[in-house]
This record gives structure tokens, C-alpha cells and sequence, in this order.
């Protein structure tokens, strides 16, 4: 799990409590997206590769196999 994205809007809100720097409506949407992402790709990190539940071992099924 990477949570490294989530790194600017950590030092964005520091800055608006610490140092009482000015938020504007591009930083927020600029937030809301990476946090947007990050939710996401976790999400989607735990059903596995085209939205099926992943094989013990690292293993996916064949979608050719009958």
C-alpha cells in the first residue's frame, strides 16, 4: 500500500493550519483529486488485475480455459 501520493495534501493542510497560508478552490479540487486516486487505486489494488479477486500465489485464471 503507497500512500506517498497523499504526501502534498498532508503539506498543503500543515500549511493552512502552521504558517496560515490561504487555500484556494484549485487547491482543493487539486486534493480531492489525488485523494480521489489514491482511494481508488487501493481499491482496485485488492480485486486484482480487470476487476477479478487475484489467486493465492499471484496466479490468475485463464480466461481462455473452459
Amino acid at each position: 500500500m503507497n500512500l506517498l501520493n497523499v504526501v502534498p495534501v498532508a503539506g498543503l493542510v500543515w500549511a493552512v493550519v502552521l504558517a496560515g497560508e490561504r487555500l484556494t478552490v484549485v487547491q482543493v479540487l487539486g486534493g480531492a483529486v489525488v485523494i480521489a486516486g489514491v482511494t481508488l487505486g487501493l481499491h482496485r489494488g485488492k480485486q486484482g488485475r480487470h476487476g477479478r479477486k487475484p489467486f493465492p500465489h499471484g496466479r490468475e485464471a485463464d480466461p481462455t480455459a473452459a
